[in-house]
């Protein structure tokens, strides 16, 4: 599976193991997500089409809740 990492739970260590389980990890700091916004990581996950795995799932509830709103 392909999905992305948000900065607060990107590791080197993480990826990798994840990528010997067969999956895809896109790390946040590696397509130019380091330090943005949590609305940016949205964006950049709904265009690329990937879900993404953070540690800040409230914030993220907020940003979706907004999204479906309008």
């Amino acid at each position: 599976m392909r999905f992305l990492i948000d900065e607060n739970m990107s590791s080197p260590l993480l990826a990798s193991r994840l990528r010997v389980q067969g999956h895809d990890p896109v790390l946040g700091r590696d397509v130019g997500l380091l330090s943005v916004a949590d609305a940016r990581v949205l964006i950049y996950s709904i265009v690329q089409d990937l879900p993404v795995l953070t540690r800040d799932a409230e914030d993220f509830e907020d940003l979706h809740d907004l999204v479906m709103a309008a």
